[in-house]
């Protein structure tokens, strides 16, 4: 082989390993924000405000910077916390299944709102967001 050809296929490798670091930092970004969004309402139950904003800090953070399809735990995760906790430390009441697809779908709304208004107005985004 010729000195440009091994040059090329030494950069090609690298362009490689690039590849799989980012998507390894992209999974591991998203097992940890789904930890945090899985455990937040089982330990952190009151004050309610406090969780909301914590899920919803960690709704937005997953929406700005991981792709469409590893955002669904952060989306799923919450409700399912919020029903492991009642189910494991008592109070759980049959109201709270009722409500899961609501949150599931608010949780929805507000990530596709921060994904596809990325390049507008932050304050604008998340008036609209939490509309």
């Amino acid at each position: 082989m010729n000195t440009k050809t091994k040059l090329y296929l030494r950069f090609k490798d690298l362009c490689h390993i690039g590849t799989i670091n980012s998507v390894i930092s992209s999974t591991l970004e998203m097992t940890i924000l789904s930890t945090i969004a899985l455990i937040t309402p089982m330990f952190l139950k009151h004050p309610q405000i406090l969780v909301g904003i914590i899920i919803n800090a960690l709704l937005i953070k997953g929406a700005l910077s991981l792709k469409k399809y590893k955002v669904l735990p952060l989306i799923i995760l919450p409700s399912i916390g919020v029903v492991l906790s009642g189910y494991l430390f008592g109070g759980l009441t049959k109201f709270v299944f009722y409500m899961i697809p609501a949150i599931w779908a608010g949780n929805a709304i507000l990530v596709h709102i921060f994904k596809t208004r990325i390049k507008k107005n932050y304050l604008s985004t998340l008036v609209l967001g939490s509309l």
